[in-house]
């Protein structure tokens, strides 16, 4: 019986099947570097010719094998391939991988066809995954097993999976019969021989990469032929696996932020809630948090699972760490509000990264936390007031009652140092004083006293129309001078409020 023999083109095709498991079949004599393997072989012809005993096929690793997919596996062989020990995956195939089944796909054109019995090969091709929901960057492992159900050798059994665009090939992570192939990349996998009543089991994993699909579908064709006489032709089949489906979630994570107060004042402490989720169900190795909090506040502490981070990383990122299946962390930010921001508004948006399986996902964003700053400003101005009294309209000799309110004729805002930060203020206070001349005469006399005041606005205020100011004659303190002077102070509240 002779054996299969695989030819390796270049020094990456040789460290690429160098493994102890196949260490007994290296011939390493030939400069070419053949060497033979009895069960197995991957093989890239993508034909469905059938092959006898003695043919010998050259074997090399190709960059595509025309299935429409993007075929740069290689970004991933760096991916440890972890052994697979779970229970679910076991091969309970009785396939005898030593066994020499070359004869049985033999037949003799010279016999009497009439004097034998029709045989046929028959396979069924069943494929599973692991994972039915998927997040990029995590790893989902394929199983196919294939059954003779027939009464024939099932020969030159060529096994075509072609994965989709979304998937990468995990390098090393194939095995046919829970023996390791060490597959550089992926490509088709020959298969010597299946008898009747034998199976064999093929597992390999792959990386899910970014996509904009949201499912991804997985089915295996397996080419074939048997002899259904001792004598005549082969008869070529085909058989298709079953359709696989895994939903890929395009988010591995979701933030929502909130905030404890919704109107605050100048110098009030408010703490923001990031609350980050794991939709995924594989844990995120690290998430990056970013949040650069609005000019408008001043970061006084963040805290996260008991642990407190500097306030200066914020802006830049800090790593929260894991974050497990369906878990939630929160952050907390405290900070204190130190100007107006923007309209009297302060606004703030958190950002972050996933890291899974080592590849780094799109940025994600939270909702947009928005908080209305309450500026109110007062202030007294005091006013002096002189009324004199003519011959005919004094002496006076006492104040009955005093009055006034207060006019405003005019609002401008100016500049300052390129900035218009500053309020003018124009107006008028118009005062009525009723006094007494004796004798049971009491008369009234008017005043208007006139004024300009400049008031300092915070900054962050871009129009007056978000201002509500308010001028108010708070108290009015009246004597008589000499008979004839009536002399005032004027006590103004002056309030300037945001809307």
């Amino acid at each position: 019986m002779g054996k299969n023999k695989f030819h390796c083109n270049n020094d990456d095709d040789r460290n690429c099947y160098e493994n102890e498991d196949l260490n007994d079949y290296f011939d390493m004599s030939d400069d070419n570097f053949m060497f033979e393997v009895e069960d197995v072989r991957i093989n890239d012809d993508n034909s469905n010719s059938s092959f006898s005993n003695n043919d010998s096929w050259d074997f090399s690793l190709r960059e595509d094998n025309n299935c429409g997919r993007d075929s740069r596996n290689e970004c991933y062989e760096n991916i440890r391939d972890n052994e697979c020990d779970k229970e679910d995956w076991d091969n309970d195939c009785n396939f005898d991988s030593d066994s020499d089944s070359d004869s049985d796909c033999d037949w003799n054109c010279d016999c009497d066809c009439d004097d034998h019995n029709y045989n046929k090969a028959e396979l069924i091709v069943e494929k599973s995954v692991d994972k039915e929901i998927a997040c990029q960057g995590e790893v989902l492992r394929y199983c196919l097993t294939i059954r003779n159900i027939g009464t024939a050798p099932a020969c030159d059994v060529i096994v075509k999976d072609c994965l989709d665009k979304c998937l990468c090939y995990v390098s090393g992570s194939l095995r046919i019969n829970n023996r390791k192939v060490n597959a550089c990349r992926w490509t088709d996998i020959l298969i010597k021989t299946i008898k009747p009543s034998e199976c064999v089991s093929i597992t390999f994993k792959v990386v899910v990469k970014e996509c904009s699909s949201e499912l991804v579908e997985n089915f295996a064709v397996v080419c074939y032929s048997y002899v259904p006489y001792d004598c005549g032709d082969r008869v070529n089949e085909k058989a298709h696996s079953n359709t696989v489906t895994t939903r890929i979630m395009r988010v591995e994570a979701e933030m929502v932020k909130s905030v404890n107060k919704e109107r605050v004042q100048l110098g009030e402490i408010v703490v923001y809630t990031i609350d980050i989720t794991n939709r995924c169900h594989a844990t995120i190795e690290s998430f990056i948090l970013r949040d650069q909090l609005s000019p408008a506040l001043r970061c006084i502490e963040v805290l996260s699972r008991g642990q407190k981070y500097n306030c200066c990383r914020l802006s830049r990122g800090i790593n929260l760490g894991q974050i497990a299946p369906h878990e939630t962390v929160s952050v907390y930010i405290k900070a204190r509000v130190e100007a107006m921001g923007e309209g009297c508004r302060i606004r703030n948006t958190a950002f972050g990264v996933s890291i899974l399986n080592g590849i780094v996902s799109e940025e994600i964003r939270s909702n947009t936390v928005t908080i209305g700053v309450r500026f109110n400003q007062c202030r007294e101005v005091e006013l002096e007031d002189i009324v004199r009294l003519s011959c005919q309209m004094g002496p006076a000799i006492g104040i009955i009652d005093s009055t006034g309110q207060v006019e405003i004729t005019k609002v401008d805002r100016i500049g300052g140092c390129g900035r218009n930060n500053r309020l003018r203020v124009s107006g008028v206070v118009k005062t009525e004083y009723i006094y007494d001349k004796g004798y049971d005469c009491h008369k009234k006399v008017c005043s208007e006293v006139p004024f300009n005041l400049i008031i300092r606005i915070p900054s962050g205020v871009n129009s007056i129309e978000n201002l509500d100011l308010k001028v108010c004659l708070k108290n009015i303190s009246s004597r008589i001078n000499c008979g004839y002077t009536i002399e005032s102070d004027l006590e103004l509240e002056v309030c300037l409020r945001s809307k």
